[in-house]
C-alpha cells in the first residue's frame, strides 16, 4: 500500500486561503469600508459597555489560553497531532497578525474606545478576528479529528466569528476590510497548522467491505476511553470494518484470553492498545498465526512503537493500522522455570529488573520515562551478580555483571540506543553485559552506551539466536519492563518473524 500523505483537500485550503489573504492585503478595497456606515457605539450607553466587555473575553490572549488548557486535555488522550495544531494555529494567527500589522502600516479609525483597545498600533488585519477565524477552522477539525459532526461545531464557532466582527466594528476598532483580512488571515494560518501537523479536516469512507477487527485495550493505560472507542471504532468503519469486537484486559489476565478470543473470532485485523506489557502477551498468543495486527501505543515508555516508528498519536496509529499491509517483525521466547513468555522490546536480569521494580506508577503518569532515571539512581552501588553466559554454540562466557540485556530493538529513547545495531527484523538478539563496579565505572558505562561505543571496559557485546544466563544465586528479571521474579537460569531465543505488524515505511528497516 502506498504510505500515508498529507491530506491534498489541506494543501488546496490552504494555498488558496493564503491567496485570498495575500490578494485582499493588496487590494484591500476601500469601498467596502463604506457600507458600514453605523457610527460606534457611546462608551457610556449599556450597549456599549457591553461591547468592551465583548472585546475583553474575545483578546487573543484569552483565546490562546483556552486553546493550551483545550490542547493539554487532547494531549492526554494521546491526540498529539490536533493539540499541537491547535497551538500553532493560534501561534500563527497571532505572530502573523502582528506581523502584517508592522508591514501594511494602516492607522486604527478614530474610535470613542481607544482607551479599551488591547493592542495600540495599527489596525490591518484584525488580531481578534485572525484568532477567531483560527479557533473556528480548528473547532471543525477537532470535530472531524474526534468522529463528531462537523456542522453544530462550525456552525457555533462561526456565528462567534459573526459576534466578534461585529462588535470590532461597533466599537470603531477596525472597518470592514480589516475584518475580513483578520478572517482570511485566520482561516489561512489554522489550515496551515493542520498541514504542518498533518491533521486531516475531511475524511473519504471507503464503505463497508465485509472486514473485521479486534480491540483489545488496557482500561488503566487508555486515557478517556469513551473517546479511544469513538475515535478507533469510526475510523474502522470509514475504512471497511463493520464487525468489531471490542476486548478489555483485566488485572489478572493482561491479554492472554482476549488475544485467543480474536483469533477464535479469525478477524481480520487486531489492534492492541496499551504499555508494552499488554503489547508483548498479545503478541506472544499471535505468534506463528500470521495474524495481521497493529499497536495503538497508550503507555509511558511506549518503547516498541517509538523503536518502530509507530505514531503514538492515537488518530495516526489507527490511520496507520487500517491503511498499511503488514510487515513480519522477530519476537523474543523467554523460557522461565515456570514458563515461557515473550518479549517484542528488551528483557534482562540485574539493575534494570531492579529499576523496573522501584519506578513508581504515579511517578511515571506524572512525568513519564523520567521516572525510571529517578528510580535508577537507588542502584548506582548495586553489587554485580556471577553470570554464566551461553550464546548459541559457542563457548561459555563468565563475568561479574551489573545487568545482562537481551534485545530485539535497541533504542530506550529517541538517539538513546543501548543496542544500536538491534533490529526486529534481522532474527538475531542483541546482548549487552555490562559490568561497572563503582559509580565511576557506572559513569563510564553511561558514556558508553551514549556514545554507541562498541565493547569497552565496562559493557561488552554480543550476537546469537539462543542466549542461556546462568546467575549464582539468583537475580531480578524483567520482560518489557515487567518483573517477572528472581530467576537462577533463563534461556532466551529468537522467533524470526513470528508477528505480522502493520508498520510505517520508516519502521521496515
Amino acid at each position: 500500500m502506498a504510505p500515508l500523505r498529507p491530506s491534498r483537500f489541506t494543501l488546496t485550503a490552504t494555498l488558496v486561503l493564503g491567496l485570498a489573504f495575500l490578494g485582499w492585503s493588496l487590494w484591500r478595497p476601500e469601498f467596502v469600508d463604506r457600507w458600514w456606515d453605523i457610527p460606534p457605539l457611546d462608551p457610556t450607553s449599556a450597549a456599549g459597555q457591553v461591547g468592551v466587555i465583548v472585546a475583553g473575553v474575545s483578546a487573543p490572549i484569552v483565546l490562546g489560553a483556552v486553546a493550551a488548557v483545550g490542547a493539554w486535555v487532547l494531549s492526554r488522550r494521546r491526540l498529539y497531532a490536533i493539540s499541537g495544531a491547535i497551538i500553532l494555529a493560534w501561534l500563527l494567527a497571532w505572530s502573523g497578525a502582528s506581523v502584517v500589522k508592522q508591514v501594511a502600516k494602516v492607522a486604527r479609525p478614530g474610535s470613542p474606545f481607544d482607551w479599551s483597545i488591547t493592542q495600540q498600533g495599527y489596525a490591518y488585519p484584525s488580531g481578534h478576528m485572525a484568532a477567531w477565524a483560527a479557533g473556528a477552522l480548528m473547532a471543525a477539525t477537532l470535530a472531524s479529528t474526534m468522529r463528531r459532526r462537523v456542522w453544530p461545531w462550525a456552525l457555533g464557532w462561526a456565528l462567534a466569528v459573526v459576534v466578534v466582527a461585529v462588535d470590532r466594528l461597533l466599537l470603531g476598532a477596525h472597518r470592514p476590510t480589516e475584518v475580513v483580512g483578520g478572517i482570511l488571515l485566520g482561516l489561512f494560518t489554522a489550515s496551515l497548522a493542520n498541514l504542518i501537523a498533518d491533521v486531516h479536516v475531511v475524511r473519504t469512507p471507503r464503505g463497508g467491505d465485509g472486514l473485521s477487527a479486534a480491540v483489545i485495550y488496557n482500561p488503566v493505560k487508555v486515557k478517556g476511553v469513551e473517546t479511544f472507542r469513538e475515535l478507533v471504532g469510526s475510523t474502522l468503519a470509514e475504512h471497511g470494518y463493520d464487525d468489531v469486537l471490542w476486548l478489555t484486559t483485566e488485572a489478572d489476565d493482561p491479554g492472554v484470553r482476549m488475544a485467543r478470543r480474536a483469533l477464535a473470532a479469525g478477524v481480520d485485523l487486531v489492534l492492541v492498545a496499551g504499555g508494552d506489557g499488554t503489547v508483548r502477551v498479545v503478541m506472544g498468543e499471535l505468534a506463528g498465526t500470521e495474524q495481521t495486527m497493529a499497536v495503538l501505543p497508550s503507555g509511558t515508555g511506549n518503547l516498541l512503537a517509538r523503536n518502530l516508528d509507530i505514531p503514538l498519536d492515537l488518530e495516526r496509529a489507527t490511520r496507520l493500522a487500517v491503511q498499511q499491509a503488514p510487515t513480519p517483525i522477530d519476537l523474543i521466547e523467554v523460557r522461565l522455570p515456570d514458563g515461557v513468555q515473550h518479549a517484542a522490546v528488551l528483557a534482562g536480569l540485574g539493575i534494570d529488573a531492579a529499576i523496573m521494580m522501584d519506578t513508581d506508577e504515579g511517578l511515571k503518569k506524572a512525568i513519564g520515562p523520567a521516572a525510571y532515571v529517578v528510580a535508577g539512581a537507588k542502584h548506582l552501588h548495586a553489587q554485580p551478580m556471577r553470570v554464566r553466559l551461553t550464546i548459541d554454540d559457542h563457548p561459555p562466557v563468565e563475568a561479574e555483571a551489573s545487568l545482562v540485556s537481551v534485545g530485539n530493538v535497541g533504542e530506550l529513547q529517541r538517539g538513546v540506543a543501548i543496542m544500536p545495531d538491534a533490529s526486529a527484523r534481522d532474527g538475531l538478539l542483541d546482548v549487552l553485559v555490562a559490568t561497572p563496579q563503582n559509580a565511576l565505572d557506572m559513569a563510564q558505562m553511561i558514556t558508553d552506551v551514549l556514545m554507541e561505543a562498541d565493547d569497552g571496559p565496562n559493557i561488552a557485546r554480543y550476537t546469537g539466536r539462543r542466549v542461556r544466563v546462568e546467575v549464582e544465586g539468583s537475580a531480578k528479571c524483567q520482560i518489557d519492563g515487567d518483573l517477572v521474579g528472581e530467576v537462577a537460569e533463563v534461556t532466551f531465543e529468537v522467533q524470526p518473524g513470528a508477528v505480522q505488524l502493520v508498520l510505517p515505511a520508516a519502521g521496515r528497516n
